[in-house]
């Protein structure tokens, strides 16, 4: 067929599910955290910050972040800092992990490869 080009491969749209374990508030996103999806990422996220109190754990269950998402989970650690609050991130994505190690944010946001093991830093 002149002038189509082949279909791009489907993506998974980003979402985000929030739960309370005990004072933790854990987000799950699933899918991919680029420019499409970081937006729902940071809603949440607000929401949270905004109406919440205690510590934030962010589990990324994605395949790849962009510069748009690590915008968001540094914006989100460094407000919660100034409200004296602590995000940790969790991710077992090989890729995400690398991004996250290239950036030398993986130290800052304390990524780790569990929820429980986040939630028993806080904890500490």
């Amino acid at each position: 067929m002149h002038g189509t080009s082949p279909p791009s491969p489907l993506r998974r749209r980003l979402e985000v599910s929030v739960r309370r374990d005990g004072d933790v508030t854990v987000l799950r996103a699933t899918g991919e955290l680029d420019l499409a999806g970081s937006p729902r990422l940071a809603t949440r996220l607000n929401d949270v910050i905004w109406r919440g109190t205690g510590d934030v754990v962010v589990e990324l269950d994605v395949h790849m972040v962009d510069s748009t998402g690590l915008a968001v989970l540094l914006n989100a650690l460094r407000r919660l800092d100034r409200a004296g609050r602590r995000l940790r991130v969790v991710s077992t994505q090989p890729s995400v992990r690398r991004t996250l190690g290239l950036t030398r944010l993986a130290r800052e946001l304390r990524v780790t490869d569990r929820v429980d093991d986040a939630i028993a830093a806080l904890a500490a």
